[in-house]
């Protein structure tokens, strides 16, 4: 991963030089993709920083998942789901005994 300044610096080095991408890229020891990406990365998102924002683990649940289950939970909080299930469904949850 690249420094906030370095990439500020290849950006530049990019835009106002007459460099060429495959000499950029020797001289920062990154790809010519990540050149690519640095640059359109600048002019999408207005800086050149690491996005960091995107980082992390990603929320399983959404909001109206945590909503659905938090109102189950209120209605029969000493009833587990798989029993509230079979109850919606129509079905007993006690097995037959022949």
């Amino acid at each position: 991963m690249l420094h906030n300044e370095t990439r500020k610096l290849l950006v530049e080095e990019y835009e106002h030089s007459s460099s060429t991408i495959k000499l950029l890229s020797e001289t920062f020891h990154v790809g010519v993709r990540r050149i690519y990406q640095l640059v359109h990365q600048k002019l999408s998102a207005r800086t050149a920083d690491a996005l960091t924002y995107r980082w992390g683990r990603k929320p399983k649940l959404s909001s109206e998942d945590i909503t659905r289950i938090d109102k189950a939970i209120q209605e029969t909080p000493d009833i587990t789901f798989d029993v509230q299930e079979k109850r919606k469904n129509g079905k007993s949850s006690q097995k037959k005994r022949g």
